[in-house]
């Protein structure tokens, strides 16, 4: 049992790191994450137990990072208009938190359909937006700040409608108040938004609440989208949920993208196909270039590369062992020739040439499940090169690579793996098909374009 003395210092990430490690297998891709299912916005707090239910609730916490952020809670705390309306269009947000019940009249006028009215909307939880789209579940929640510090400066939570106190509220503020939250059953409100330390301290607490099996869920609350996603990413499984404190309407904006990512991460998003290798040629030398990013690559993932957009190939990391000829190295993809399309997020492409320390490729695997990746370096130098073509349904699909027996195709949804210098015609890869042109990485319908 890890003692709470450990979480008073910074010291303390070390334990917590170790805890993390002997609780969870953090593995992205793993056979949990596989379940297909993905993060769920807007369940209030039907997933969050709190008191005696929270202590009978059976402990997930051992699961893959995809089986935790299936029931994050994405909530915002706000005095401005502009900030709920972007969040109700977004669907960033289930539930918001409001400072009283004159605010919440307000903002219920435009939040609520005119059929319902408001206090029926409060009663069955079922809202509108701008009377066009229904919001399910959308909550209403206020503070009630304490008179003590006897609970290190914090408070609770508690609902309009029904007048529960949800949750109760730590302000962290130093060591001690860290301690104090990691004491805490049910639903814990950190509000590490004023605090210099953020990443510390929601460490230690996602590692007390993976210790306590399930009787305390920790909701951050944090002022931009960049620190939500650092406690949601915290110890690879973050905190159970964050709540955004602005009344900027920019950072609502990007608080949306944080939920998405969140919500896309771990899910099959990419549709692989198999191909039957038509052609594989020696093209004399060229530059190709070596992706090198800051996560170790498992065997069966890559990045997806290829001559044209229409068809990307899943090529291998080199996490695969060298036999002695060269060591592996499993945060490198030998990704191919310079000019060669690879696979970004949000359905975007980019060059190989391109692409620097800092940008984001998309890891995939061999079942089409997908992480993003940022890369650390890219080294392009002069090689010898190979061309492999393939067909699928008579259309066929190219790609330039290094000849070298360590840059491997990723042949099958096994993660099975061939390598350039052994593939032979006949022999199957997994490709990406698309059908649209590209215009600065992006997906367009043209019907002109034509490539070859």
């Amino acid at each position: 049992m890890t003692t709470m003395s450990a979480l008073k210092t910074p010291r303390c990430c070390y334990c917590a790191c170790s805890l993390m490690k002997k609780k969870m297998k953090m593995l992205p891709f793993s056979s949990s994450s596989r379940s297909k299912k993905s993060c769920t916005i807007g369940r209030g707090l039907s997933h969050h137990p709190t008191g005696k239910e929270a202590k009978s609730s059976t402990s997930t916490s051992s699961s893959s990072s995809s089986s935790k952020e299936e029931g994050k809670t994405f909530w915002m705390e706000t005095t401005s208009k502009e900030c709920i309306l972007a969040a109700l269009e977004s669907g960033c947000a289930s539930a918001f938190i409001v400072s009283d019940e004159a605010m919440l009249d307000k903002f219920m006028k435009f939040t609520t359909h005119p059929d319902v009215g408001a206090d029926a909307a409060r009663t069955s939880g079922e809202n509108f937006d701008g009377g066009k789209t229904k919001t399910s579940m959308l909550r209403w929640f206020r503070r009630e700040e304490e008179n003590t510090n006897a609970n290190g400066g914090g408070g609770s939570l508690v609902e309009f409608s029904s007048g529960e106190t949800i949750a109760s509220i730590v302000t962290i503020t130093n060591p001690e108040d860290v301690s104090l939250a990691a004491k805490r059953t049910g639903v814990v409100v950190v509000d590490v938004s004023e605090n210099d330390w953020s990443i510390i301290p929601a460490e230690n607490l996602v590692a007390a609440s993976a210790e306590r099996g399930g009787e305390v869920e920790f909701i951050a609350c944090v002022k931009t989208s960049e620190e939500a996603l650092e406690q949601l990413e915290a110890l690879e499984t973050g905190v159970n949920g964050v709540v955004l404190k602005t009344d900027d309407v920019k950072e609502v904006r990007l608080f949306s993208k944080v939920v998405d990512k969140i919500k896309k991460r771990g899910r099959e998003n990419e549709r692989l196909e198999v191909a039957k290798v038509t052609n594989v040629k020696n093209c004399g030398t060229g530059d190709r270039a070596c992706v090198d990013c800051s996560t170790n690559f498992k065997p069966g993932e890559g990045l997806l590369v290829g001559n044209f957009a229409n068809g990307l190939f899943l090529v291998h990391s080199e996490c695969i062992s060298g036999e002695g000829y060269v060591n592996s190295r499993p945060f490198r993809v030998n990704a191919g020739a310079v000019h060669s399309y690879v696979q970004m997020p949000d359905g975007r492409t980019g060059y190989l040439s391109e692409l620097k320390a800092g940008e984001v490729v998309l890891r995939v695997n061999a079942e089409g499940e997908t992480e993003e990746a940022t890369v650390g370096r890219v080294k392009i130098e002069r090689r010898s090169m190979v061309l492999v073509e393939a067909e699928k349904d008579g259309e066929t699909y190219s790609c330039l690579l290094q000849n070298a027996e360590t840059v491997r195709l990723i042949c099958n949804n096994k993660g099975e793996a061939k390598s350039v210098a052994a593939l032979r015609k006949g022999d199957e890869v997994l490709i990406k098909i698309g059908k649209q042109a590209r215009h600065t990485g992006i997906a367009i319908d043209e019907d002109t374009w034509c490539e070859r």
